[in-house]
């Protein structure tokens, strides 16, 4: 089997793995935005 047929799975598996990582920074800081729009909402809906 020619090496480069023999890397291509693991090299796939390690692009995967940093783009789950990356995902989930993405969603960590998503998180982050949706809590601090809605205090923001929240804070512009209440009364002065």
């Amino acid at each position: 089997m020619p090496e480069g047929i023999s890397n291509q799975p693991r090299n796939a598996t390690v692009k995967t793995l940093a783009d789950l990582m990356e995902e989930a920074e993405k969603c960590e800081k998503a998180d982050e935005v949706r809590e601090q729009l809605r205090m923001w909402h929240a804070h512009k809906r209440a009364p002065p």
